[in-house]
């Protein structure tokens, strides 16, 4: 599941989560709906956004913490558009599986993380080819 407020950023982590194995159940750009999301839909794994606009005084870190407390054998993943590594150092500490900074998001390094932690995706996938390839043509960028 991913919760990101740019739709762009969302269609990039779609298709790179996509060929890694997984398979996105829902995304969002706001926490709240986020957190009914995760509620219905039981994933796996969240990406969340660090930086996303709170709502209605729900933060990234409200979310973070009621995904941990509900099912702390979720894998988070928090991206954010800055780098905030108190924030990583904080988020690492309380169960979050990687941090990662935009734009430059290594993606080689999450599907390791993932490979390790669910073995499941690289069946899916069938191989251990690199995550940062091209979508559009199949090719390294």
């Amino acid at each position: 599941m991913i919760v990101e407020a740019s739709v762009a950023t969302r269609r990039l982590l779609r298709k790179r989560l996509e060929v890694m194995g997984c398979s996105i159940v829902g995304e969002t750009g706001n926490l709240k709906v986020g957190l009914e999301m995760f509620r219905q839909l039981h994933p796996l794994i969240v990406t969340l956004d660090v930086t996303i606009s709170q709502v209605e005084g729900f933060t990234t870190e409200d979310l973070f913490k009621s995904i941990r407390a509900e099912k702390p054998g979720v894998g988070i993943i928090l991206i954010s558009g800055g780098a905030r590594s108190l924030s990583a150092m904080k988020y690492i500490a309380q169960g979050a599986i990687e941090y990662q900074e935009k734009p430059f998001v290594n993606f080689d390094r999450i599907r390791d993380k993932l490979d390790y932690l669910y073995p499941q995706m690289m069946a899916r996938r069938g191989s251990r080819a690199p995550a940062t390839q091209s979508i559009l043509r199949n090719q390294p960028i």
